[in-house]
């Protein structure tokens, strides 16, 4: 299971890559079409994986299509988005997979791309907050009224793109809970808690490995 896991991992980053290379050149997923990205020689990038990765580019183009439709030219792009969250907690960083910010609208767009086959919601979507409190954070004196959070996951069943609108003050919250979380982590006697996030750790497929598991599996 952990070197399946690891297969699908590795083509999820590769499907990142490509998709970054894309944003950045302004090419179409295609022309990395059977193309050796660096560091993922053993991927093959088919058209299955090109057809996903332009869902995300049609999506994050038609954010910019958008605004300057209306005649502005002002918009801010970053494509992997490197972000210290440090002055949150010591050592908390991450990176967000593209975000757009539009002066005139105050919004701020923030994207999370999947390349995975399992849905998951966007409301209130942990990791991807994370990524938005990243890209609010990340550049300040900007004004920001509404923020909207995109999931992109053209394989999983369901709709390929998810949305969902909040405000500052809904990040502010979160930022609170994810403090108290961040926290925990250095606590030497904080809970355990199982769920269906464990099938993505080790210890959860090695026998009495992880007690937590195990009971949550007697009960």
């Amino acid at each position: 299971l952990s070197n399946e896991s690891s297969v699908y991992a590795r083509e999820g980053s590769c499907a990142h890559a490509v998709a970054e290379l894309c944003l950045t050149n302004g090419k179409d997923a295609t022309v990395y079409k059977g193309e050796i990205v660096a560091g993922f020689s053993e991927i093959d990038v088919d058209q299955e994986m090109c057809d996903a990765i332009q869902t995300y580019l049609d999506t994050v183009r038609g954010e910019l299509e958008a605004y300057a439709a209306e005649g502005y030219d002002d918009v801010e792009f970053d494509v992997e988005v490197k972000f210290d969250l440090s002055h949150i907690y010591p050592d908390m960083f991450g990176t967000c997979d593209a975000a757009i910010y539009f002066p005139r609208w105050k919004k701020l767009s923030v994207f999370d791309y999947k390349h995975g086959y399992v849905s998951v919601p966007v409301e209130r979507n942990k990791q991807t907050m994370y990524y938005g409190v990243g890209a609010l954070t990340g550049k300040h004196n900007r004004a920001v009224d509404e923020i909207e959070l995109i999931i992109v996951q053209p394989n999983a069943l369901g709709a390929p793109v998810k949305r969902w609108t909040c405000d500052v003050n809904d990040m502010l919250d979160f930022i609170s809970d994810l403090t108290a979380a961040a926290k925990e982590t250095d606590n030497p006697f904080a809970a355990f808690k199982a769920g269906p996030w464990c099938k993505y750790c080790p210890a959860g497929r090695v026998p009495n490995r992880c007690s937590t598991i195990e009971n949550l599996v007697l009960e």
